[in-house]
């Protein structure tokens, strides 16, 4: 379980240092940082609390988006195998749809993930790449013993 947490959280990095990269060079880059506090914005609106100032809430959202990619990557698994790479893509897909057609649905901004259809496929390419990461690192990790 540890060593399947470890991979997962392999991936959340890869997913996080990719999206900060990239938005830093890429005008129309998906902001998942937005995203994240947009939605924690959201929740405090429902208990009705005043959020964070600006540089707490967007500390918050890289927590919290870390510590719940690590979590859905954990499902990779913690030994590597035929399918592992298959499955870490399919996590990835499924979790890129997600972020790329959900916040739409839940009343949050289109502009964060999915203003375009080029900013669409990056979202998701984003969260494939962690998945391949997490798939990779329980690959690396059955290897060694």
């Amino acid at each position: 379980m540890v060593r399947a947490l470890l991979n997962g959280l392999v991936g959340s990095l890869a997913l996080t240092a990719a999206h900060q990269l990239l938005r830093r060079f890429v005008s129309d880059a998906p902001r998942l940082d937005n995203l994240g506090m947009e939605s924690i914005e959201k929740v405090y609106a429902a208990v009705g609390k005043e959020p964070p100032s600006d540089g707490v809430l967007f500390k918050n959202a890289l927590v919290s988006d870390i510590v719940g990619n690590a979590l859905f990557y954990s499902q990779v698994g913690s030994r590597g195998g035929a399918g592992t790479i298959a499955k870490g893509v399919s996590l990835g897909l499924t979790m890129g749809a997600g972020a790329s057609t959900l916040p739409a649905l839940l009343g949050m901004s289109k502009d964060n993930s999915q203003k375009s259809t080029r900013q669409a496929a990056m979202t998701i390419g984003l969260y494939v790449l962690g998945g391949i990461a997490a798939a990779c690192a329980a690959q690396c990790c059955s290897k060694s013993e």
